[in-house]
C-alpha cells in the first residue's frame, strides 16, 4: 500500500480577488460577484478585466449633484510651533473605513463635497435612473469612465 502526503489546495495568494472595501481575498471559484464577507459588489475594467478600487456609495440625499464635489474647503497644514507642522485627524471620520455594518456605503452630501473630485467617479444615467456614485480608493490609478456607456 502506498501512503500518500498531500495538502489542502490553496490558490496562490496573487491570484485571489481583492475587496477594496474590506481587504479581504475572495476565492476565485466564488459564484457571486461580490465580496463575501461585506457584500460589496465588485467594478470590473471593460480594458483588462481586473477588479477596479472602486467602491460604490449613495448619496443619503436623493438631488445630490456632480456639481458639488470638493466645494469645502479642506484642512491644512496649521503652524503650531516655529519649529513643526501637525495636521489633527479625527479618528474613523472616513465612512469607507469605517465599514459600518455590511452592503452599501451611504455619505451625506456634505462628505460627499469634501471628497476629491478625482477620487469619485459619477455615472450620470438619464432620467428616471439616479446617479451612481463610487469612490477610488487607490487614487495612484486613475479610473476612467465612458461618457455614453458608463463602463
Amino acid at each position: 500500500i502506498m501512503n500518500m502526503k498531500t495538502k489542502q489546495y490553496h490558490d496562490d495568494e496573487h491570484l485571489l480577488i481583492i475587496c477594496y472595501s474590506c481587504s479581504t481575498h475572495v476565492p476565485l471559484n466564488s459564484s457571486v460577484n461580490a465580496c463575501l464577507n461585506c457584500k460589496q459588489s465588485f467594478v470590473y475594467s471593460f480594458c483588462t478585466f481586473e477588479v477596479l478600487p472602486l467602491v460604490e456609495f449613495q448619496v443619503k440625499k436623493s438631488d445630490g449633484t456632480p456639481g458639488s464635489l470638493g466645494t469645502e474647503p479642506r484642512e491644512e497644514w496649521t503652524q503650531i510651533e516655529d519649529n513643526y507642522e501637525a495636521l489633527q485627524i479625527q479618528p474613523l471620520s472616513d465612512p469607507f473605513i469605517t465599514m459600518e455594518g455590511s452592503g452599501m456605503v451611504q455619505v451625506d452630501e456634505e462628505t460627499l463635497s469634501q471628497m476629491e473630485p478625482g477620487t469619485v467617479v459619477v455615472c450620470k444615467w438619464p432620467p428616471p435612473l439616479q446617479y451612481r456614485y463610487y469612490r477610488n480608493l487607490l487614487p495612484e490609478f486613475p479610473v476612467l469612465s465612458c461618457e455614453t456607456c458608463f463602463r
